[in-house]
């Protein structure tokens, strides 16, 4: 899509009061419902339509909570890096909403956002780290309540680091809303990049609950979610399912804690071949992998980074059968050109898939790298 110049921050007329930093969470007059005007169609009737074209990087999408939008975070080309959250019809097209924060920062410094999540009511859950420009890691990192249509008048909810089941949590990626106080989300480990063209880089460690009162939010470790590198509800809800981090294999444990129990295992082949997402819906899930070819070899403790030459698959995974089984329409034809596959996520109530194309799993890189963005693939559920 080609975004509208100098596009800051736009809030939609369907959202009317402010938070209310002393109250349990947000009160709302309406639901967020979509402007009158009909969306654009996505750019292509192809199995696999791309949805946005920033000249820059568009990240991580993750749905609202009824299903009605795609959320995910966009980066802008300014000199400080900066990065805002866009949110879209599930089909593509025009912008329903945008968040940028518009006050003046440092020159020296960048924003960004993650664990960000949209309730069907205009809450918005969001954590935003603050870094020196080309700095090694965030110097502030505050998760925050807010209702989309005063984002920034909003309550914080905790700050980063913390310490959770016996760990140090530096980052939240991953939320999704479980009620109106609660939420779920991938509790990471923060590591200092390799080059300086990367800000930060995060290890995912558990899954945590997240409950929200008055004084705040308290974490608290899923219990069976230890090492998970990323996560998705499944079965309604009541089941984590999740990967760890040089592995292909795929764990179930249930939502409040349990023995976790083996799925199935993915192909990842190469020599940094890995998992870069998953996303569920009833009891079947796509894995979204790399079977990549290391190119630069620079190593970060755990993982490598460096120039990927990757080759794209989605795989379903049928938790009740165990099945593991590649989408052939969702194989990547031109691994040459490097751009990884990344973040899927199943479209709610259709069997299409919506991924990041292009850019990195688990870091953000402030050189933009140019052509990450999200496409829409086709019946790849069945």
């Amino acid at each position: 899509m080609a975004y509208p110049a100098g596009a800051r921050f736009a809030i939609p007329r369907c959202l009317t009061l402010l938070l209310l930093a002393a109250t349990l969470s947000c009160e709302h007059s309406q639901s967020f419902t979509e402007p009158t005007f009909p969306p654009l169609g996505p750019f292509s009737t192809a199995a696999d339509a791309q949805l946005t074209f920033n000249p820059d990087a568009d990240y991580w999408p993750t749905f609202s909570e009824d299903g009605r939008s795609l959320l995910y975070q966009y980066s802008t080309g300014r000199p400080d890096g900066s990065r805002c959250l866009g949110l879209l019809p599930p089909a593509g097209g025009t912008w329903i909403w945008t968040f940028c924060d518009p006050r003046t920062l440092p020159v020296d410094s960048t924003r960004s956002y993650s664990a960000f999540a949209l309730g069907d009511d205009g809450r918005l859950l969001y954590m935003e780290a603050t870094s020196r420009l080309l700095g090694p890691e965030p110097f502030v990192e505050t998760l925050w309540l807010a209702d989309t249509a005063h984002p920034l008048a909003r309550r914080a909810l905790l700050t980063l680091p913390l310490a959770v089941h016996d760990s140090v949590v530096d980052w939240l990626t991953d939320a999704v809303w479980t009620g109106p106080a609660t939420f779920v989300a991938l509790a990471n480990h923060l590591v200092a990049a390799a080059k300086a063209a990367l800000d930060t880089v995060f290890v995912g460690q558990f899954v945590v609950h997240g409950t929200i009162s008055m004084n705040g939010a308290a974490l608290t470790a899923i219990v069976g979610t230890e090492g998970a590198d990323g996560y998705s509800l499944a079965s309604g809800g009541s089941t984590v399912v999740f990967w760890r981090l040089n592995s292909g294999t795929i764990w179930q444990a249930p939502v409040g804690g349990g023995p976790p129990d083996s799925v199935a295992t993915v192909p990842i082949n190469g020599i940094a071949a890995a998992i870069h997402g998953i996303s569920c819906q009833g009891s079947t899930c796509v894995v979204a992998t790399d079977q990549e070819e290391l190119i630069d070899d620079q190593l970060v403790p755990g993982f490598f980074i460096g120039l990927l030459a990757g080759n794209g698959v989605l795989y379903q995974v049928g938790l009740a059968d165990h099945s593991v089984v590649v989408r052939e329409g969702a194989r990547q034809t031109n691994p040459d050109d490097g751009r990884g596959w990344f973040t899927p996520r199943i479209v709610p109530g259709s069997g299409d898939v919506v991924l990041q194309v292009g850019g990195s799993p688990g870091m953000q890189v402030l050189s933009q790298q140019p052509g990450a963005d999200l496409h829409r693939f086709a019946a790849i559920v069945h």
